[in-house]
């Protein structure tokens, strides 16, 4: 970008303040010997400056660069006096500049800081914050701009990291409570077909399975694509990408076509194992994503079924208690006596005893407190771990590697297991 491509309004303004040629290389001579020479101070806090500094005249033009510039953006001192700021400026951030410049030259404001990019040599894009401050003559007409410049490339890649984890806390925590609600009443059949299609919401998916292991050791559950529902009966191994999700543990992303396992092609994969104490529940197969898949769709899909698996578990372990079985286990929790129970129930205290051996046997809990826990579990909107902490504590969502994450959020989101 050369003079001339300065806007009208700025370029008149430039004009009516700017010195003859003649008069403004006599100041650029002047300039360069300030510098070059009598203001040795000046000169070694110029060439020194762990910033990069510049002197720009009138029209944008470099007219002096110290080496910390030279090396922010790839360019020789030599390179960049025959350049103008316009030229190394980011296209997006030009106009906002100069609207900046103009109102300098007008006399509304003597200095700003304004944050920008610079286009680098080999391309690539650095974040910078600018100093510019506007130096007059003794008449009081615009002579030079003296310009520092910071590097904060770090800075903005940091924040930026930061508001994208932010963003991923809050798409599942969103996620966390539509599940939790679905888990709670209705069919399994409702439940399950519920569950597939919020995750399909929060993953934008056009087509997915939520498949969970049957006795006899199939795949089964819902399948969701344009507008079709249906419960499909799949073995493990119908699918070469289930068998690695189950092998190997973990979310598994594929941004090439490939069959799901049940007849339909799609273009991009996504799936996982929904795990309980590192038993594998069953599968969720996501597909026909709009755009590819990241490594953050995959560790947010990791947190997703690690809220799904204590929740399915405890769904499939309550669809082996027979009715009075169910009754008898949620007198327990609320705290009734066997005496209690059985006068409530018309039955027995031994009656009440068997009922609840075989509760504690297919729950797999130990004695009453944890059958209380696991009853808490089921109906709390904040599920917790095997190891009783809470699943959206743990990394790597929360330990980022960065202390960006606003800390009013990670108190939130802090929660502490039901006291037993």
């Amino acid at each position: 970008m050369q003079k001339d491509s300065l806007d009208s309004p700025l370029a008149n303004l430039i004009s009516s303040c700017q010195p003859a040629p003649a008069e403004l290389e006599a100041r650029r001579a002047m300039w360069q010997g300030e510098l070059s020479g009598g203001r040795d101070a000046f000169r070694r806090a110029f060439e020194d400056a762990g910033i990069g500094m510049a002197i720009v005249d009138l029209d944008g033009r470099f007219v002096r660069v110290n080496q910390s510039l030279c090396a922010m953006v790839g360019f020789t001192d030599r390179e960049l006096v025959e350049m103008t700021f316009q030229q190394i400026t980011h296209p997006d951030d030009l106009e906002a500049d100069l609207g900046l410049v103009r109102r300098m030259f007008a006399g509304e404001m003597n200095n700003y800081n304004f944050e920008k990019r610079y286009r680098h040599k080999d391309g690539s894009v650095i974040w910078i914050l600018l100093s510019a401050s506007l130096i007059r003559d003794a008449e009081g007409r615009p002579s030079y701009c003296v310009s520092q410049i910071q590097d904060i490339t770090a800075r903005k890649k940091a924040e930026q990291e930061s508001a994208l984890r932010l963003r991923e806390i809050q798409r599942l925590t969103h996620t966390a409570n539509q599940l939790l609600r679905a888990f709670e009443t209705g069919a399994d059949e409702v439940v399950y077909a519920k569950v597939l299609q919020i995750v399909l919401a929060a993953f934008e998916s056009k087509a997915g399975l939520f498949l969970r292991f049957d006795t006899d050791g199939s795949l089964v559950g819902p399948y969701r694509a344009a507008g079709a529902v249906f419960t499909p009966r799949c073995s493990p191994d119908s699918c070469d990408l289930w068998s690695r999700v189950i092998e190997q543990r973990r979310v598994i992303a594929e941004n090439t076509p490939r069959m799901m396992g049940c007849g339909l092609t799609v273009a991009r994969s996504l799936a996982g194992p929904i795990l309980y104490d590192d038993t594998v529940l069953g599968i969720v197969h996501l597909g026909d994503a709009p755009t590819d898949h990241t490594q953050s769709e995959c560790d947010l899909l990791t947190r997703v079924l690690q809220l799904t698996g204590p929740a399915l578990y405890a769904r499939m372990r309550l669809a082996e208690l027979t009715s009075r079985e169910l009754e008898v286990m949620e007198m327990i929790v609320t705290g009734l006596t066997q005496k209690q129970i059985a006068t409530a129930l018309s039955v027995s205290v031994q009656t009440v005893a068997k009922h609840r051996a075989r509760v504690l046997e297919k729950l797999s809990v130990r004695g009453d407190v944890d059958l209380v826990y696991f009853a808490l579990k089921k109906r709390s909107n904040r599920l917790f771990d095997p190891a009783g902490h809470h699943v959206l504590r743990h990394p790597p969502l929360i330990d980022t590697g960065a202390n960006y994450l606003p800390r009013q959020l990670e108190h939130e989101i802090a929660l502490e297991p039901p006291k037993e």
